[in-house]
């Protein structure tokens, strides 16, 4: 019969001995997550800007006079079409 002291030392050894391997893998992991995010910025959030800018330009047809009036028009310009626009076109792929 095996010893259950011997199958213990046995299986920490391989536990320590995998260590690296395992650092390795989660290094390598790292740059699929870095394509996994470009990916997700391309499919998902770039549209979701591109939508946003529409939306926004349309409050801004409504919101911009009302900001004249208020001397407040750069920041309803800036929330509502510059951002997402930058957002959009400007921001670098998976940069979020």
């Amino acid at each position: 019969m095996i010893d259950r002291t011997r199958v213990a030392a046995f299986t920490l050894c391989l536990a320590v001995l995998a260590s690296p391997c395992i650092s390795h893998a989660q290094s390598e992991r790292g740059a699929s997550d870095r394509i996994g995010g470009y990916v997700f910025d391309a499919l998902i959030l770039r549209p979701a800007s591109f939508a946003q800018l529409i939306v926004g330009s349309v409050v801004l047809v409504v919101a911009y006079p009302l900001s004249l009036a208020s001397g407040d028009k750069q920041t309803v310009l800036e929330t509502c079409t510059l951002d997402p626009f930058e957002d959009t076109f400007r921001r670098s792929l998976g940069d979020f």
